[in-house]
């Protein structure tokens, strides 16, 4: 295999080749997956196939990518989810960002790396895993989160297990982007903290705990309310760091905590960037209940609130923002003349900044008005001619004494903002140390640190905020590199692998060329020491000291007073204007004794009395000094991080933008985890892993349950592929491999694929050739047996035709095989011929009349009468589709032929239906010509007689020796010999459904036609009745119709009485779902609901049955699209039983000259059909309809029989109605 390659991107280049997948580095989507196009040395080309991200456009097809923007996919590996990224097969950045965004598009926001915990902001806060109805399961575990998914929680959890277990300090550092969701990271931990601390112990522990965690929550509407603002990549962020120390006694439970902040962005309060806001307070006070109580008006008169031209912020109502932040001052113990004199520092920092200056010459000015500085003097209690003064002169001390020198325009503005800036930071600064005299106990034993500080940070436009910025989590990662890496050594040493040459990735250079006496911060104290120092003499003495000497400083081409700094996350450009003002920060004496004079008792005390000796501290330096301070404090602690990471800049849930989140990994230090694993051992896979997948290179493997023999093989295959020793190590459980070790084992995979797969082609095509001569030769013997079978054919069949030949010449058999042909026989003479005799005479024959020619008819084919036709594929008997019926159904009473038996009872509501045989009658029983007292049941028709008779019948009627030979059909179905032979009964099971539906609150059955008539107008009117009231009389309900039903209940003590619908059940689901009818079948005679009508007319047969309705009354007008009136009221009583409204339908009415009654009304003319008794038995008889609405078949003649002379025959019904008998058919 040739010795290891040690260049990483030649191992790249091996691995992919054209044609392959891979990720490259597409311009909008980071690491992608596409198709290598092509490779000439120097380049790639990728065509994209899919993507790691939301799609934010179309994938491009992208050239000249170098050997570091290509990385292999292997398919195994490619959509791994796992809990850790360290546990992926392949650590790289490609793999992360896939996995990250697998877990995120499944509502997987939380991920593990190592120590970290990668938060993605869901911008969605209902996941059901991570609501608070699942903290019990996080709160139920012991010392240490096993069971359930990475969580904020979960590093809540562990951090308080580690206190209590080691009883040491312990932190939590909280870093990432604006937007990214960092203060509510901070605000879960600390919610979890209080709950966890509360989980176990006495009930007045647990109180107290409650009482310091909700004292700690209150403070967060002050510090966000204040130290928050608006900026384009979020609504909330926080524009200042803090470190809280979360205080716990020795049992655990939360007593208190101490909160330090850094670096407030003073240049927030005075203005703010396009799209941006200032702080959140002063747009709070403007549209707050008390803004008149300060002289305030709207926000857009302020520049400040509008130098961003955002004045509101989507969603959020900075009124009652107002309220919430005033109560949780009082909640805080805030006195309320504290309350009024912050409010009025807000105030006038409000009207100050209105105040704009005239140019009197280059070298002084004055107030363009002085309106303004006089309310703010008025809300703090100050006097305005100070104020006045001071703004427009400055004063020197000299030898000789103070000199009063004017300030021009640029340096009074500059003094107006100093004052605002210096006094709303001092401001800020009370507030956080009110809080902390509420909260800090200053009796635990032991703390946990909730670091939330600003993220890096990398605009358009970096000044000095930046740096500082940048230079916290520069010095962050320098801490977390460092313990990282020692603790992946850790693991390596516990098994067993020699990391002596590993070497950890060190931004330590960076960081000295920052922070020490000669380095920028340095050089910027320098300046600011010296009176006549300029922002561009800072700028040449860094050049002079770093450009083109220092690995991690650059300058831009043509720019004048900007530089570079190679920070770990990005390289970012700093502008210096105004750095050394801010760096300054300084405020005149007479400006601070001016705040001191005020008659608010806090702002008086707020900035700090004039010392001329004392030293003078710049921004930078204080922030080095605090800088320092926490570090101190973080390394004497055990860190824990979690890294928040902002997935797309629209702020929309399952969106994820791959080159946005790939530059938050990074500068949150996620990625460098991946280098500090590189740099030690980062491919690690399981020995059983490490075999799976590398057996081909040896052609076997060892047994999966040997540790020590897979150990052993994993050696001899690294030894085959010529890798190091030190490079590919084997631990106890799991093998160490470089990533460059990793690769030439995939290499070397590769090819010995190929070999295996040409070796595998060969064996395949020696196999196929074998096949095929072996078929070559098979097709060659079965076509030389055809040939002999075809020639032996036609010899054959020529012999025939000789022998045929020879047999109508000489009238001779031929002779057997191997016989001899015997000799022609002479021809013996022909004898004399006999005379004939006389011919005798006919007898004459017997009389028969009833002899007749035996016809070949088929009894099937003809016409019967209608009583044995099938009442549903030829009800009136037209001879169109002639079957006889077979069968009787004693639930529908109906006659079936076999198909349509079949067919009708394919609803489920019918499987329950009895089948009898539908037996004939012997016809001449039946007459009497045998005088038989009982009539026998017919087995056979007899064709000539057209007689169905039994068999006594059959043997008496055909004696006559002329009737023999009749012909006869069996009747019945499976013939003489089948299970019909007997004509016995067949029945099948009835299933009755225990389940029905009883809509007895809104419905009244009705049980036969004279329900219908309206209790009150049946003998004047005749109108059927609609409604059914149990609440006049119980014992007899009145059933009424609509105008009846309205006059009736007239009386107030009627108006509340509850009507129910007079409904008809379905006749077919009556007695499984009890559904009701709304169609009448004019064929089947039956009440039909919307779903047994649809299953019922399934037979093609039926589908031409028409369909009239129960209720014309509920729809008449309805086709006309006037209003469906009491068709609503239906429908609404229908919803209330849940049964599904009837689609409507064009229908055919039922009687003629409709009057929109029901289709049987009640009416004198009717009266005598529809008075009819009904089946005591039977709750849902259906009586037939009147005479004149009655279905007529067209009149029928039965078949002639031989012993009776043909007569007229009477109409007969379709099929009997459900009250008769049915005729000349009976079951057994």
């Amino acid at each position: 295999m040739g010795g290891v390659m040690k260049d990483e991107e030649k191992l790249n280049r091996a691995l992919c080749k054209p044609g392959s997948k891979v990720f490259y580095w597409e311009p909008n989507h980071a690491w992608s997956i596409g198709i290598v196009e092509a490779d000439d040395g120097k380049a790639f080309t990728v065509k994209g196939a899919d993507y790691c991200a939301t799609k934010v456009g179309a994938l491009e097809t992208v050239g000249k990518l170098t050997d570091d923007k290509v990385w292999p996919v292997r398919d195994d590996v490619l959509d791994e989810d796992v809990d850790d990224l360290l546990q992926l097969t392949v650590l790289h950045d490609s793999t992360i960002q896939r996995c990250l965004y697998i877990r995120y598009m499944k509502d997987t926001v939380y991920t593990n790396i190592g120590a970290i915990v990668v938060a993605l902001n869901p911008w969605n806060f209902k996941i059901p895993k991570y609501m608070d109805t699942k903290m019990p399961d996080y709160l139920a575990e012991g010392d240490y989160i096993r069971n359930n998914v990475p969580h904020s929680w979960a590093q809540a959890h562990n951090t308080w297990g580690e206190l209590r277990r080691d009883n040491a300090d312990q932190c939590i550092l909280i870093s990432g982007e604006s937007g990214a969701g960092k203060t509510e990271a901070a605000k879960i931990v600390m919610k979890y903290l209080g709950a966890l601390s509360c989980r176990d112990g006495e009930e007045a522990a647990k109180e107290a705990a409650r009482k310091v965690a909700f004292n700690i929550n209150q403070a967060s509407p002050i510090l966000e309310g204040f130290g928050n603002a608006k900026t384009v990549r979020n609504d909330n962020s926080s524009r200042f760091g803090k470190f809280m120390k979360v205080q716990f006694d020795a049992g655990g439970f939360l007593v208190g905590a101490f909160t330090t902040k850094y670096l407030l962005e003073k240049s927030r309060i005075v203005t703010a960037s396009k799209n941006e806001r200032v702080y959140h307070a002063f747009y709070l006070l403007t549209k707050g209940k008390d803004a008149g109580k300060y002289g305030l008006s709207s926000a857009s008169s302020y520049k400040s609130c509008n130098a961003g031209k955002c004045i509101d912020i989507p969603g959020v109502n900075d009124g009652e923002d107002y309220d919430i932040a005033v109560q949780a001052m009082k909640d805080c113990a805030f006195s309320d003349e504290d309350i009024d004199g912050i409010w009025s520092m807000v105030a006038g920092c409000l009207h100050l900044v209105q105040a704009d200056f005239k140019e009197i010459d280059k070298d002084s000015c004055d107030l363009a008005e002085m309106a303004t500085v006089q309310k703010a003097c008025d809300v703090w209690k100050t006097d305005s001619g100070v104020l006045k003064e001071e703004l427009v002169t400055t004063t020197l001390t000299t030898r000789e004494g103070p000199v009063v020198k004017k300030l021009n325009k640029i340096k009074a503005s500059d003094g107006r903002d100093s004052l605002i800036k210096a006094s709303y930071d001092a401001l800020f600064s009370w507030q956080v140390l009110a809080i902390n005299d509420l909260t800090d106990s200053g009796t635990g034993q032991n703390f946990i640190g909730l670091l939330d500080i600003f993220g890096f940070e990398d605009f358009e436009y970096n000044s000095f905020e930046q740096i500082c910025i940048n230079l916290a989590n520069e010095t962050l990662q320098g801490h977390y590199n460092n313990y990282i890496f020692q603790k992946d050594m850790d693991e390596c040493r516990a098994e067993g692998v020699d990391v002596t040459e590993v070497k950890c990735p060190d931004n330590g250079p960076c960081l000295r060329m920052m922070t020490d006496k000669t380095g920028i911060f340095g050089m910027l104290d320098d300046e600011c020491s010296v009176g006549s120092g300029t922002d561009e003499g800072f700028l040449d003495k860094v050049f002079d000291k770093f450009d083109g000497k220092h690995d991690h400083f650059a300058r831009k081409k043509l720019s004048k007073d900007s530089f570079v700094i190679h920070h770990y996350a990005a390289s970012v450009n700093y502008t210096v204007e105004g750095w050394l003002e801010k760096n300054r920060d300084t405020l005149k004496p007479a400006m601070k004794n001016f705040m001191r004079a005020s008659g608010h008792t806090l702002l008086a005390g707020l900035l700090p009395e004039p010392d001329e000796n004392a030293k003078k501290i710049t921004v930078g330096g204080f922030f080095k000094q605090q800088l320092c301070d926490m570090m101190d404090l973080i390394n004497s602690t055990n860190p824990h991080w979690i890294r928040c990471v902002k997935p797309h800049p629209d702020k929309k849930p399952l969106m994820v933008h791959g080159i946005t989140t790939m530059q938050q990994l990074e500068s949150s230090g996620v990625l460098g985890t991946v280098k500090i694993r590189k740099a030690g051992f980062p491919v690690r896979p399981t020995f059983r892993n490490f075999v799976y997948r590398f057996k081909i290179i040896m052609g076997a493997g060892p047994p999966l349950d040997d540790i020590p023999a897979m150990k052993e093989w994993a050696r001899k295959v690294c030894d085959k592929v010529g890798i190091e020793a030190k490079k590919a190590q084997a631990g106890t459980t799991k093998m160490f491999l470089k990533t460059e070790s990793n690769q030439a084992l995939e290499a070397a995979r590769d090819e010995a694929q190929k070999i295996h797969r040409v070796n595998a082609q060969n064996a395949a095509r020696r196999k196929i050739k074998d096949l095929a001569a072996r078929h070559q030769a098979r097709v060659t013997k079965i076509k030389a047996l055809q040939k002999a079978l075809r020639d032996e054919m036609a010899n054959m069949k020529k012999r025939r035709a000789d022998e045929q030949a020879r047999y109508n010449v000489d009238k001779k058999l031929p002779p057997l095989p191997g016989m001899p042909r015997e000799p022609d026989a002479e021809p013996e003479p022909e004898p004399e011929p006999e005379p004939e005799p006389e011919p005798e005479p006919e007898p004459e024959p017997e009389p028969s009349p009833e002899e007749e020619p035996i016809p070949e008819i088929n009894p099937f084919e003809g016409q019967f009468s209608s009583d044995r036709a099938c009442t549903v594929c030829d009800p009136t008997y037209t001879g169109e589709e002639p079957r006889m019926a077979i069968y009787i159904c004693t639930e529908c009473d109906e006659k079936l032929c076999e198909t349509c038996w079949d067919v009708e009872h394919k609803n489920k509501k019918r499987v329950h239906h009895q089948k009898l045989l539908l037996y004939f009658e012997c016809d001449l029983c039946t007459r009497g010509f045998n005088k038989k007292e009982k009539a026998l049941p017919a087995l056979w028709f007899c064709t000539p007689c057209k007689l169905m008779l039994c068999k006594q019948c059959w043997h008496d009627e055909h004696k006559n020796p002329k009737r023999r030979k009749h012909n006869k059909q069996f009747l019945y179905p499976d013939g003489e010999e089948g299970v019909w032979a007997d004509v016995t009964t067949r029945a099948q099971g009835v299933e009755v459904c225990t389940d029905k539906f009883r809509a007895k609150d809104v419905v009244a059955w009705l049980k036969k036609n004279t329900d219908r008539a309206c209790s009150v107008c049946a003998k004047s009117e005749g109108r059927a009745a609609l409604y059914s009231c149990e609440e006049c009389d119980p014992r007899n309900p009145e059933k009424l119709c609509e105008d009846c039903w309205f006059n009736e209940h007239k009386n107030k003590k009627r108006r509340e009485h509850r009507r129910k619908l007079l409904l008809y059940m379905c006749d077919v689901c009556h007695d499984m779902e009890g559904r009701p009818a709304f169609h009448l079948c004019a064929e089947c005679k039956l009440k039909l609901c919307d779903a047994c009508w649809k299953i019922e007319h399934k037979n093609p047969i039926r589908k031409k049955h028409h369909k009239g309705e129960l209720y014309p009354a509920l729809t008449k007008g309805a086709s006309k699209g006037k209003s469906k009136g009491l068709l609503d009221q239906i429908n609404r009583f229908l919803d209330k039983m849940k049964v599904k409204k009837r689609a409507q339908e064009p229908v055919m009415p039922i009687t003629e000259g409709d009057t929109g009654m029901f289709p049987d009304q009640y009416t004198p003319a009717a009266a005598a059909a529809i008075m009819a008794p009904a089946d005591a038995g039977d709750l849902y008889d259906f009586d037939p309809l009147p005479a004149e609405v009655a279905y007529q078949p067209p009149p029928q003649q039965r078949p002639a029989s031989i012993h009776q002379p043909q007569q007229a025959h009477q109409p007969e019904p379709a099929y009997p109605a459900a009250s008769q008998p049915i005729s000349r058919a009976t079951s057994l």
